[in-house]
């Protein structure tokens, strides 16, 4: 006797691999998913595994695409250089080409100065100096005072070839003219994305080393270009000295340095080296973890010296060569002598000298003094503090080892707090009423004294007015009612920690912390909140009086006035500040961008950045230093 049936249809029958289908039998089958950056349709093709890469013309709705950029299946594209006047992210927005924009329309570094290490120092003379810090373009002393020459990114070299002379090396190649910087085009490579050293014999002969292991020498006839090690866009050539235009040095990292002797590149011991400087073809040095490296142009003399880390040489000669790292030596032509340096001197990363006997050093807080022949020192930048910056409230700002600054109007002073703890928070009803936190517990500020409250360790600090503040450690929370403290003890378990506040009002407080933390005070009791959210840290929490938002590193999160729930996060992995303006529109700090508004738009960074903060008519970063955004 015959039956009725149905064979249901399979994934290979319909020739599908992801994605659900109709089975023919009344039922939905699962075809499985795809692996990213791959999906179900990606390519177009419904049922099949793909990926439709982006293109430099349709990444960004707006302007002209430069760079390189992920295009979103994995592979890196090239999307060409920018027009003459314009620099590829110039405008602090990646893959825009933008006109250079000067301090007034951008971050204008406030604190500390220089912003961060000195990366290169060269000059004519003592009285003539260029440096180059880690995140800003290049500063020029003469004699008197620094002042910043011209605007270009930020440089990662820097050669002065006479007073009027100077070149840069950073995504392009920069040259001085004595009152603007001139982009010099340079031969194209698709692996040729930015240079990491300059240096010349003359200002008619002038190398550089470039990413992709490149280096380049200019004459005015034009270029030349050799390949050298890796064809890698991400190896560069590192350090770099040049004494004739037969007599050349470059460092390549794990290979053997390489020497240029005018008609060909040879290899030379040692393998690799932070720095290198010679006077002649025949009286060169270079420097690495591990001592100093000397040729005497037959061969190489190692002396071990490990525990200096050196990681630059100078000299003016054969018998006056410095070498400094976490210390200075100098060799007269006989003898390592080793000197002492100006007490508290950062690591000195840069080092050059302008005159027999005597040196400029840079450290990695920004420091910059000058050793003159008598063995004096002149500190011409004194550089940042090195405790780190923690938090921001209007003109004050906090930090480690009880570091508290001021800003007069003028510049960020340091001021005195009677406490060498970590701060970690602070808060202000006024300029006459401050309220810092931090492991040594709670201070107050009242225009000419300094109060102290709790002394247990508290994270986060927050008030309505100056007699309703509240102050969070653990296990306990802390109030002010204008009178005297009280604590209470925290809602939370003993694992978590609160690590940020803001409140609407008096009776609308939340805070939020570790382990997925939210915490509401609606003025009679503190009650934890959305607890099955997530599970990972919140960092910061603002909001507008009708909507509150609240960050961990990787993700936003906005309480409606019904239940938090998680929103769309900027293209960041590690956000660090939440702040709304008096418009209502949301400010983001990454580590290293600020997006401003929904949709976001990106203001680029001075610095790696920790806190973003503003008032009603500025807007600042802290992190590595303090800047402020002038749009």
């Amino acid at each position: 006797m015959g039956q009725c049936g149905c064979t249901p249809r399979s994934c290979a029958d319909a020739g599908v691999e992801c994605g659900l289908i109709d089975d023919g039998c009344g039922a939905t089958a699962s075809c499985g998913t795809c692996t990213p950056p791959t999906s179900c349709g990606g390519a177009g093709s419904p049922g099949r595994c793909g990926c439709s890469p982006r293109t430099c013309a349709d990444a960004l709705d707006a302007g002209v695409m430069c760079g390189t950029m992920d295009d979103g299946c994995g592979a890196r594209i090239r999307c060409g250089g920018c027009p003459a006047g314009t620099a590829c992210g110039a405008g602090f927005a990646p893959n825009i080409c933008a006109a250079y924009r000067t301090c007034t329309l951008s971050w204008c570094p406030e604190y500390p100065w220089p912003t961060s290490w000195i990366r290169a120092i060269h000059g004519v003379n003592a009285s003539d100096v260029w440096i180059v810090t880690g995140f800003s373009q290049g500063y020029r002393w003469d004699g008197t005072e620094w002042s910043r020459a011209g605007t270009t990114p930020p440089l990662n070299s820097i050669w002065a070839a006479g007073p009027e002379e100077a070149w840069g090396a950073s995504d392009r190649v920069y040259r001085w003219n004595g009152a603007t910087w001139d982009v010099l085009p340079h031969p194209p490579s698709p692996v040729l994305l930015g240079f990491s050293q300059v240096r010349g014999v003359s200002a008619s002969d002038v190398w550089l080393t470039g990413s992709g292991n490149f280096v380049l020498r200019w004459q005015p006839q034009g270029w030349s270009t050799w390949r050298l090690g890796s064809p890698s866009p991400l190896s560069y050539v590192g350090a770099m000295w040049a004494t004739a235009g037969d007599d050349v040095w470059v460092g390549m990292g794990g290979e053997q340095a390489r020497r240029w002797n005018g008609s060909a590149w040879l290899s030379s011991p040692p393998a690799q080296f932070d720095d290198v400087w010679a006077s002649a073809s025949d009286d060169a040095w270079m420097v690495d973890s591990s001592g100093i490296h000397h040729w005497d142009g037959v061969s190489w003399t190692f002396t071990p010296r490990s525990s200096a880390a050196y990681s630059s040489v100078t000299g003016t000669g054969p018998s006056d060569v410095w070498f400094a790292g976490s210390q200075l030596t100098h060799f007269n032509g006989t003898t390592f002598i080793d000197l002492q340096i100006p007490p508290g001197t950062g690591h000195i990363t840069a080092a050059w000298a302008p005159s027999p006997d005597a040196v400029l050093l840079g450290t990695n807080r920004g420091e910059v003094h000058l050793r003159h022949a008598d063995g004096g020192y002149q500190t011409l930048a004194g550089g940042a503090d090195a405790r780190t910056l923690n938090d921001l409230w209007g003109n004050w700002a906090i930090g480690t080892g009880g570091l508290l600054l001021h800003w007069d109007g003028t510049d960020w002073r340091p001021q005195t707090v009677p406490t060498t703890a970590d701060l970690m928070g602070i808060w202000g009803s006024g300029p006459d009423s401050i309220w810092v936190v931090g492991t040594g517990g709670v201070l107050h500020w009242d225009g000419s004294t300094w109060t102290a409250g709790p002394s247990a360790p508290v994270d986060a600090v927050w008030g309505s007015s100056a007699t309703d503040v509240w102050a969070f450690g653990a296990p306990n929370f802390f109030h002010w009612d204008g009178t005297q403290w009280t604590s209470s003890p925290s809602p939370l378990s003993s694992t978590r920690r609160v690590r940020a506040a803001w409140g609407a009002r008096a009776n609308d407080i939340w805070a939020v912390g570790t382990a997925g933390t939210f915490v509401h005070w609606n003025g009679i009791a503190w009650s934890v909140e959305a607890a099955s959210l997530t599970q990972e840290n919140l960092i910061g929490v603002w909001g507008t009086g009708t909507a509150v938002e609240a960050i961990s590193s990787g993700s936003v999160f906005r309480f409606d006035g019904q239940g938090w729930a998680p929103v769309q996060a900027p293209p960041s992995n590690e956000l660090t500040s939440i702040w709304f303006d008096a418009t209502g529109t949301r400010w983001l700090a990454g580590a290293l961008d600020v997006y401003r508004g929904d949709p976001f738009v990106r203001l680029g960074a001075p610095f790696r950045l920790a806190k973003l903060r503003g008032s009603a008519n500025e807007v600042r970063v802290l992190g590595n230093g303090i800047a402020r955004y002038g749009p």
